[in-house]
């Protein structure tokens, strides 16, 4: 399946615009020019995972080549759950690539713009982001401790931990 699930985002991703299309119909046409900055976020968090752990020299080559080719478009992305998927992506990455700078900057990057939004949001009875809870919930203060463990943050990983404790209590 990782062969299908690999060449799926290899088609999805436009080079000309560096961001993935995410509908395809049932006559393999795409239905959007560009996909939406979650399914961006989660392409290259899958891409991360292959290029870091995967097995298979060709599979873990393609996935590397996408993964950096959609790196570009992450520095303009608002969505906070568009921040925390690639966050994941990048941490599996560094596992086989750890001296890759690039990488470890953006990471860096995007890990504080997340934590900073927790910080500007959060009030003692409400420890989130944002106004509502939505889903893939748990990601966000998974994404804050894998980035705070990759770039030794302590108070990053502290905070991951309390939003997690937080969503469990609610």
């Amino acid at each position: 399946l990782s062969s299908i699930y690999l060449s799926f985002l290899d088609d999805a991703f436009d080079p000309e615009t560096g961001r993935f299309r995410n509908f395809m119909s049932y006559e393999r046409k795409w239905l959007e020019d560009v996909g939406s900055q979650d399914s961006h976020g989660r392409a290259v968090w899958a891409l991360g995972v292959m290029a870091g752990w995967g097995h298979n020299s060709g599979q873990v080559a393609l996935a590397t080549s996408l993964f950096h080719d959609a790196l570009p478009a992450l520095e303009s992305f608002s969505d906070s759950r568009a921040i925390a998927f690639p966050i994941l992506g990048m941490q599996a990455y560094l596992r086989r690539h750890d001296g890759d700078r690039r990488v470890r900057g953006l990471l860096e990057s995007l890990g504080n713009r997340l934590l900073k939004r927790f910080e500007q949001f959060a009030t003692a009875n409400w420890q989130w982001h944002e106004a509502e809870l939505t889903y893939d919930n748990g990601r966000l203060p998974e994404a804050l401790m894998a980035c705070g463990r990759v770039i030794n943050d302590d108070h990053m990983v502290k905070t991951g931990i309390e939003v997690l404790e937080w969503l469990q209590d609610i």
